[in-house]
């Protein structure tokens, strides 16, 4: 038997979300308005099934779900050009938004995208076997012009009195 997991999304409004999504070459494949909004997108092997809430907050969402491709790279071309289109910019800030791509050190190059309900998909490449952190590529993690951290040190600890 095989499975599935099909994430189920919030946002205050459905239309939107689907606003959202159509130019980044999903399909709306199921739409009902009453008695409780429901939708469901669909791009290749990835399904999106949202809800309507009337008093959601996109905002403070912390609505997310992790997509594994095998070519991050392509996706994110397809959806800035996508969002391109669609706003007339590519939107970095705010809601929604694409992040950048990254190589992260558990081996995975990924980037973060959030659609107007506030839900954040993770498009996730992995890039090897080994899901164990690595240490980060040089220069992640600080600001730009911020002065490098001072090397970690430990005091020396005394030994252990050893119980007779």
């Amino acid at each position: 038997m095989g499975e599935t997991t099909v994430p189920i999304l919030p946002c205050r409004t459905l239309q939107p979300v689907l606003d959202f999504y159509t130019p980044l070459g999903f399909e709306v494949t199921f739409e009902q308005r009453r008695p409780n909004p429901y939708a469901v997108v669909q791009r290749g092997g990835i399904h999106l099934h949202f809800f309507g809430m009337k008093d959601y907050e996109p905002t403070a969402s912390y609505s997310t779900c992790c997509i594994r491709t095998d070519d991050a790279d392509a996706l994110h071309e397809t959806f800035r050009s996508g969002l391109r289109v669609a706003y007339g910019r590519v939107p970095v800030r705010g809601l929604p938004r694409i992040g950048p791509l990254k190589d992260t050190s558990y081996g995975v190059r990924q980037f973060l995208m959030t659609d107007p309900g506030g839900n954040c998909l993770r498009i996730a490449q992995p890039t090897g076997d080994d899901p164990r952190h690595r240490p980060a590529p040089r220069g992640t993690g600080r600001r730009r012009g911020a002065p490098s951290p001072a090397p970690c040190t430990t005091p020396p600890s005394s030994p252990t009195p050893r119980r007779t």
